[in-house]
Parts: C-alpha cells; structure tokens; sequence
C-alpha cells in the first residue's frame, strides 16, 4: 500500500471499527514498527540517541457509542487527547446506578505485550458519577512516554462474572515538551539502530476537550513526527507517513555534531534499548 491509498484506505477501516462499537476495545497498537539508523555525517552510528514519537490526531466521526444509564459505565476520559504537561491530568469518571466496587487501571501495549502499567482505584465506588484522575505517570511515578493508553474498569456483573470496559487515551506530549529519560520511546544501540514498535497508527478513541465535552470519535494519524536527540548533535525531528500493520524502514537519520572540530565524549549512560516495561505492583 502506498501513501496516496494509505489515506483513503485508513479513514474508511477506522470508520467500521467505530460503527461497530470497538474503537474502545482491545489493545492499542496494530503491529505498525518504524525503524532505522541514525549516523553522523561520517556514517558512523551514533550511540544512545534518544528517540521520541509524536502523534497527531483527526476527528473521524462525530458519532460515538452510547452510555447504558442502567449499569455501571466508563465515561470518557478528558481532555482526550492529553499533552502530558507539568501539572497537567486526565479525568477519568464512571457511573453507577446502585452502590458497586470496581477496579479502575491503566494498561498498555506501548512497552511490548498488552500489560498494566499502574492502578487508579480498587474498592467501593458509591451510586452516582465518581471521579479519579491520571497524571500520565507509571506506578512508580515515573512519566510516560508518547502512545495509547487505555483505561481498564473491572466491576461485577451477574452471578460471579465481571464487567470489563476500557476508553482509550492518545499521549502525545508536543516535540518540545519531551525532555526526560523516560518521556523517550527508544533510544538508539551502539550502532546507531532504533526500532520503534507496536505504534497505535489508525487507532481510534473519544475525542474530548478539557471542559469534557465529547466531540466525535477521533483516530490517530497515519503521520508522526520522530524526535531524535543528544546532547552532542543537533536535534533532529523527521515527519513519517506509514499505515497500519506496515513496517518501516526510513533512511539513514544524519545528525550534525554541534562540537566538529572535536571528538564528542563517550556516553556515560548504558542502552537501555526499546524501554522496558514498569513494574506494577
């Protein structure tokens, strides 16, 4: 599939997913990979460059699925999508006729297999709307780099099985809002190689504003920005048009050394290569 049918074909796949009710179902990426090297000038691959992606979004249809008033339901989260600033939260909010428990969590597949990255709430919730909120971290603290995530919602159903139900949030931090270790996707081995796997390209979720205002069903881009950095080189931020399910080779990613007339020091800090994922407890 080339580019030209990758924007015709996306929009109208995504378009079935929201008609038949999933676009909040299921893990969130599709298997779509971007890898490649990043060199210098000389061609020599530069070790540990810290590398980010950065998501766009589009509003696929203004019709979304709606909410059973008669059961306990997740509503959507806000704002969606989040920019993960400093001081900056998700709302996440339920409802519930009677007087229930549930178990609110975040999980995710952008560290690999679909897995919970941290919990929100495990116990009684009381009859009416409640009301937590995300801060974009893990549960350690630590924050979360670019991807879908999803809220997870466990309460019981009839005789001993449970409900599940999960809303997806977009995390897409703006290029210059990315600065520590753990905001990065994937940082580069010693030869220069990256891969930046499982991205949530053509994924849909609720689009909301800040107010919590549900605008329409909205779908993650088939274009991203990648974010390449290290303190030795110029930044380097690169566009990338691919499609669901592709794996992508881009060319070689040259950085120019701010420093020529010298050699850069070596890097005191190992790879880690593709970040692994958080404990959760």
């Amino acid at each position: 599939m080339n580019a030209k049918q990758a924007r015709h074909v996306l929009p109208a796949l995504a378009l079935l997913a929201a008609l038949a009710g999933c676009e909040d179902d299921g893990p969130t990426g599709n298997g779509t990979t971007i890898s490649g090297n990043v060199v210098d000038p000389d061609r020599i691959g530069i070790y540990d460059v810290h590398v980010a992606v950065v998501y766009f979004e589009d509003l696929l249809s203004g019709a979304v699925a709606p909410v059973a008033a008669d059961e306990p339901a997740l509503l959507a989260p806000y704002p969606n999508p989040t920019f993960g600033l400093d001081g900056s939260v998700v709302n996440l909010q339920m409802t519930t006729p009677v007087d229930t428990t549930a178990k609110l969590e975040i999980w995710s597949d952008v560290f690999g297999p679909y897995s919970r990255i941290r919990g929100i709430h495990d116990g009684p919730v009381a009859a009416g709307t409640t009301s937590w909120t995300w801060d974009h971290t893990d549960a350690a603290g630590d924050p979360l780099p670019n991807g879908m995530y999803r809220a997870r919602l466990t309460v019981p159903a009839s005789g001993d099985s449970v409900s599940v139900q999960e809303r997806g949030i977009l995390l897409t931090r703006p290029a210059a809002s990315i600065s520590r270790r753990p905001e990065y996707n994937a940082f580069t081995d010693p030869e220069g190689r990256f891969s930046l796997e499982n991205l949530p390209i053509g994924g849909t979720f609720t689009l909301t504003n800040s107010g919590g205002q549900v605008l329409g069903t909205g779908i993650v881009r088939n274009r991203v920005d990648l974010v390449f950095r290290e303190p030795d080189y110029r930044e380097r931020i690169l566009p990338v048009t691919t499609a669901p399910g592709a794996a992508l080779q881009v060319a070689d990613v040259i950085m120019e050394p701010l420093f020529p007339s010298r050699t850069p020091p070596e890097r005191s800090t190992p790879w880690t290569g593709t970040k692994a994922a958080p404990a959760a407890p």
